[in-house]
């Protein structure tokens, strides 16, 4: 329910990697934003520890967000409609390349 609720407002979601807070033994942390635009809000709804900038870690992370989020949409609307979400990231070519081999 809390998965329908969060997604019912979203169609975009920001991801950001970040090096400076990466705790010593990983590489970078990679933050998940909701953007709720009935509230006008962003939502946090996940980060991972990453050890590296791979292609396959991105497409890891972009598959579950994806599973999420679809399976969320499904169980709202009980559906397979094609959903519209927009991705945000900054320049990470790894993350930009897995972006489109998930989508």
């Amino acid at each position: 329910m809390q998965a329908q609720l969060l997604y019912s407002n979203n169609e975009h979601i920001f991801i950001e990697g970040t090096f400076y807070f990466a705790p010593k033994a990983s590489y970078q942390i990679v933050t998940i934003r909701f953007y709720n635009i009935k509230e006008d809000l962003f939502h946090t709804v996940g980060y991972g520890v990453f050890s590296n900038k791979d292609i396959s870690s991105y497409i890891e992370l972009l598959a579950n967000i994806k599973s999420y989020v679809f399976n969320s949409s499904k169980n709202k609307n009980n559906s397979e409609e094609k959903l519209s979400i927009t991705i945000h990231c900054d320049f990470e070519l790894a993350l930009i390349r897995a972006i489109k081999q998930v989508s």
